[in-house]
């Protein structure tokens, strides 16, 4: 599912707020290994339930935006090698 799906009007709240921070992570408004948002915090700037919350985190890390370490909170992955000369050299 491409990110033009995501942002589609017709998709489910979570998705939307997911691909909004998803864009916010691949400009570097989040750095890697920065601590990332928790669900009440999430629940409060979205002005969403937990539940939703809780599927906007599911679904960031399912796109590998984020990842969570048990006891200490969740975080953004870091950037992988090479990524951005790849997309340098198809472009």
């Amino acid at each position: 599912m491409s990110m033009k799906d995501y942002l589609a009007d017709s998709a489910p709240q979570y998705k939307r707020i997911a691909a909004k921070y998803a864009d916010q992570i691949d400009r570097g408004e989040f750095a890697p290994g920065e601590r990332f948002l928790s669900v009440p915090k999430l629940m409060k700037e979205e002005g969403i339930a937990r539940p939703t919350a809780q599927h906007v985190m599911e679904e960031l890390k399912m796109l590998k935006k984020i990842y969570t370490v048990p006891g200490s909170g969740t975080y953004v992955m870091p950037r992988r090698r090479g990524s951005l000369e790849r997309l340098k050299v198809s472009a």
